[in-house]
């Protein structure tokens, strides 16, 4: 049997559009013997607080090595308070008093880099910058995310499988 851990911004019982989609996917995903686990993470995305963050941080952490993950796209649209702050860590290591700084730097080129962009790449029209963004991010986090796992693995010590 295969599990999918779904994670998903605001309530997934509102009957607009994105929900409605949303409900199609695990439906049909359920349908095919899919075990499904949704994590209902806050409405404030994809412009979180620290805490909504964090707590989807722990969700995160929360989920097997090993298991499937969907995110939905409000939910991926946050990435670039992720990108920037772990970017700026690599550049000056931790110490907060050059990280802050560069952390609220790299975000904001990050954002006007992507704007620029999604103006530029289909002029006269315009790209969401979402797509930009969730382009730019999901590989970076799910190299966060692998970075995470194989961190903790060596944590536990060799595998005895």
């Amino acid at each position: 049997m295969t599990s999918l851990h779904f994670l998903l911004p605001g309530d997934p019982d509102t009957r607009t559009g994105g929900y409605l989609y949303d409900a199609r996917i695990t439906a049909g995903l359920e349908a095919l013997g899919w075990t499904l686990h949704r994590h209902r993470l806050a409405d404030s995305f994809p412009f979180p607080e620290a805490a909504e963050l964090s707590h989807a941080a722990e969700i995160l952490a929360g989920i097997p090595d090993d298991a499937l993950v969907l995110i939905d796209g409000l939910a991926l649209g946050v990435l670039p308070a992720v990108i920037a702050p772990h970017a700026a860590r690599l550049l000056v290591g931790p110490d907060h008093r050059a990280l802050l700084p560069l952390s609220l730097l790299l975000g904001a080129l990050l954002m006007i880099g992507a704007d620029t962009v999604a103006r530029v790449i289909v002029s006269p029209s315009e790209l969401p910058i979402g797509i930009l963004t969730a382009l730019a991010g999901g590989p970076v986090f799910l190299w966060l995310l692998r970075r995470k796992t194989t961190h903790a693995r060596s944590d536990r010590g060799p595998s005895h499988a």
